[in-house]
C-alpha cells in the first residue's frame, strides 16, 4: 500500500512539473505570467515520495525531479549567479 501511494505521488509530481514547463513555454510565446502549481512543491512532492520508496532503485534517482522542476532549476541558477557576481565584484 505504502509503495502505491508513492508511486500515486510521484505520477502526480511529474504530471505538475511538466504543466508547469508547458506553463512557462506557454507564457513566452503568449506574453502573459502563468504559472500551473506552486513553485517547488512538485519537485520537493516527489523527492520524498522517492525517498519513502521501498525500492532502492526508485530512492536513488530521487534527485531528479529537483533537476527537472522549473522553479527549482530557475531558482538554483539564480543562486549561482548572484555568487559568482559576487566573487568577481570582490576581486
Amino acid at each position: 500500500m505504502k509503495e502505491l501511494v508513492c508511486d500515486v505521488v510521484i505520477g502526480f509530481s511529474g504530471l505538475l512539473i511538466f504543466l508547469n514547463w508547458g506553463g512557462m513555454i506557454s507564457a513566452i510565446y503568449s506574453k502573459k505570467c502563468y504559472s500551473f502549481a506552486p513553485p517547488f512543491m512538485a519537485g520537493l512532492a516527489s523527492m520524498i515520495a522517492m525517498l519513502v520508496q521501498p525500492n532502492m532503485q526508485i530512492r536513488a534517482l530521487s534527485w531528479i525531479p529537483l533537476v527537472l522542476d522549473p522553479s527549482i532549476a530557475l531558482a538554483m541558477s539564480c543562486i549561482a549567479f548572484n555568487y559568482f557576481r559576487r566573487k568577481h565584484q570582490n576581486k
